[in-house]
């Protein structure tokens, strides 16, 4: 009798995706796709982030372990386990798709690919002096030109469907997208101006504001710059639609982000640092062929839990020092989903945060002395019946408090938080680098 073949394994990364913008979570955009993926398999409403910013968060996804640990997060540390290399010694063909350049074989991501396919350069017209005077003297009148600072979503699935063209042994594919990214949706250059009803938002100043004042920011601007995000996820979704067609049925597909987007809630844009549910309250989606589809698990759950879920997908032991669990027993209904801590961090020249989510309640510490334990500010929250993170209970619940502080600072000096790795400079990078993560927002 031969050998059962294991399943193929698809993970798909969706860089900025809050949960609550999706269809299938109640959200307003058209996300057929995706929607049709959490019918098929299980939709987890209280998936968390371990971070705020892709280059913390990745390193947790491929690992099972969190954020500053094994080498910090500043690189995917070559002594950091790997889940895609444990799939490639095992006889997976393993490939994978990037757009992001924090995701790029300069911090170590490349790793474990028998393809790797990096997309992640940006157009060089984005950044050449003639686009930069043009920019200036429109930016005069409100206006300007935007270039694709990313490949589009359109781009990282051809990629991913000529990759996966005729390969015979079964195969890991990650695929990362940009679109719902600051610039959103700019697959394309764009020519804007102050009246153009649709695309007026992407107006430089606007960014700038968005991060330097943001209570300056306001409801209209703050509208226009949603439509663009929801637009970008739009697409995404419709590409994805392309992917899913062409996937077997007995595929392994799960679905995440790497963090959320931020619009104003606690006064910050996109996801500059703060851990409430707006930047790291993430969709995951879970098809796997033993599991009943149209499934939803209310219980935490974890990026730290990924890798362990695909290596039991495809019939491996969990790496031996992991933070998480699999997830296919309870989306198989042979054991039930425990109750689940989920840790985040957040540690920049901007301060440092820890959080916990846990058996409904949300508790988030900004640190006025990471090492010695000093805690400047604390906020709680019961994410059931406040899932938008707006009402401070930790006065009227001191125990609650107590409780989940002592669980956050047990975890900070557990993982080393805040003191594990130098934080990367400006000084330290080469000028593409630098000049790509200008235009995505993350260098000023």
């Amino acid at each position: 009798m031969s050998k059962k073949k294991p399943p193929n394994i698809i993970l798909i990364t969706i860089d900025c995706l809050r949960a609550d913008i999706l269809g299938c979570y109640g959200g307003e955009a058209q996300t057929p796709s995706i929607d049709r993926l959490a019918e098929q398999g299980v939709r987890y409403t209280a998936a968390f982030a371990h971070s705020h910013m892709t280059k913390s968060t990745f390193p947790s996804i491929f690992s099972g372990r969190y954020p500053s640990q094994d080498g910090g997060t500043q690189q995917f540390d070559a002594e950091r386990f790997s889940v895609v290399e444990a799939l490639q010694v095992s006889g997976y063909q393993t490939i994978g798709v990037n757009s992001n350049p924090w995701l790029s074989r300069r911090f170590g991501f490349h790793r474990g690919y028998t393809r790797y396919v990096d997309l992640s350069e940006a157009s060089p017209a984005a950044h050449s002096l003639p686009v930069r005077l043009l920019n200036h003297g429109l930016g005069l009148f409100g206006g300007g030109v935007i270039y694709p600072p990313y490949p589009s979503a359109q781009a990282v699935t051809d990629a991913a469907l000529q990759a996966i063209d005729g390969v015979d042994a079964p195969f890991f594919l990650w695929l990362h997208y940009m679109d719902a990214h600051w610039p959103y949706d700019v697959d394309r250059p764009r020519l804007y101006g102050p009246r153009d009803a649709e695309n007026w938002a992407y107006n430089a100043r606007l960014a700038a504001r968005c991060r330097q004042t943001p209570e300056r920011v306001t409801a209209r601007e703050r509208d226009a710059l949603w439509a663009l995000y929801r637009r970008g996820v739009e697409t995404v979704d419709r590409q994805l639609g392309r992917l899913l067609t062409v996937l077997d049925e007995a595929d392994t597909v799960a679905l995440t982000a790497d963090h959320g987007e931020a619009f104003g809630e606690h006064t910050e844009y996109f996801h500059k640092i703060a851990l409430h549910a707006e930047n790291v309250h993430v969709p995951l989606l879970l098809r796997h062929s033993g599991a009943s589809g149209g499934q939803v698990e209310n219980g935490v759950v974890r990026h730290v839990d990924l890798a362990p879920t695909i290596l039991e997908t495809a019939v491996l032991p969990p790496p031996g020092n992991g933070e998480g669990i699999s997830l296919l027993p309870a989306a198989m209904n042979t054991e039930p989903l425990p109750k689940l801590e989920a840790f985040s961090e957040s540690c920049n020249q901007n301060g440092c945060y820890a959080a916990l989510r846990h058996d409904g309640w949300a508790a988030i510490l900004e640190m006025e002395d990471v090492a010695r334990m000093i805690v400047r500010q604390e906020s709680l929250y019961n994410y059931y019946d406040d899932p938008a993170e707006t009402r401070n209970l930790a006065l009227e619940r001191p125990s609650r408090m107590a409780a989940m502080r002592a669980r956050i600072l047990d975890y900070i000096a557990r993982r080393n938080v805040g003191t594990s790795a130098a934080p990367l400079l400006a000084a330290d990078m080469d000028d593409d680098l630098k000049r790509q993560l200008i235009k995505l927002g993350y260098l000023e």
